[in-house]
């Protein structure tokens, strides 16, 4: 199984990074503040093996955002697509760069309190199956078909894939893609099945990216 980041492949089981961030919004809950979940899901380290790992990886990604030429609106299409078109940035009354920070700074406070030695390092991006990836992205447009949102945010996708990290834009294209519960043939299964042994993923997360909508 290839790998090109041997600090987070092996601790998590399911989806982390910013595109498990989507799935906490919209929040639930009287009295809950994006703040509050958001503190949540930077503490949510119960299947990883070391305290801090979900910030660390979530701090990998949103470094890779904040310091790639993206505009903000491509940053808040990708926001509101992975998070199923239920949640804008703009309802938070920040900017999309502004959010991005706000997240890098709850990640910074969970590994002080937790792992006050870890120094964030982004390792270069996985670019061996950047071609793959894209084609998945392309190719999906038919399958979102009836959804207002889905050209903006498949753009969005895109470009990260080209010009920031293709294993972030393919964790977001399948966030997209469950939110939307989608059906996949057989043929397009297999390749996101290869895309997914690939770049590492855990078994949950490949059941609950990729599984469930082979049945849907």
């Amino acid at each position: 199984m290839a790998r090109h980041d041997e600090d987070r492949r092996p601790l998590f089981e399911g989806d982390f990074g910013l595109s498990a961030l989507t799935s906490w919004f919209p929040w639930d809950g009287p009295g809950t503040t994006a703040q509050d979940c958001l503190r949540e899901a930077v503490a949510a380290d119960e299947a990883a093996r070391a305290p801090g790992s979900a910030a660390a990886v979530l701090l990998v990604d949103v470094l890779r955002l904040l310091e790639s030429p993206l505009s903000d609106e491509t940053i808040a299409a990708l926001w509101c697509g992975a998070t199923g078109g239920r949640h804008d940035i703009a309802y938070l009354r920040l900017g999309p760069r502004e959010w991005l920070r706000t997240i890098a700074d709850a990640c910074r406070a969970r590994l002080v309190e937790v792992a006050p030695d870890h120094r964030p390092a982004a390792p270069p991006a996985d670019t061996a199956r950047q071609a793959a990836v894209l084609r998945e992205v392309r190719d999906a447009d038919a399958l979102l078909i009836g959804a207002p949102d889905a050209p903006a945010t498949l753009t969005a996708v895109e470009e990260v894939v080209s010009r920031v990290d293709p294993d972030l834009g393919y964790r977001l294209l399948l966030r997209l893609l469950g939110t939307r519960r989608v059906h996949l043939t057989e043929e397009r299964y297999a390749r996101h099945l290869a895309l997914c042994e690939h770049f590492g993923y855990g078994t949950e997360h490949v059941s609950e990216g990729v599984e469930l909508l082979r049945h849907h």
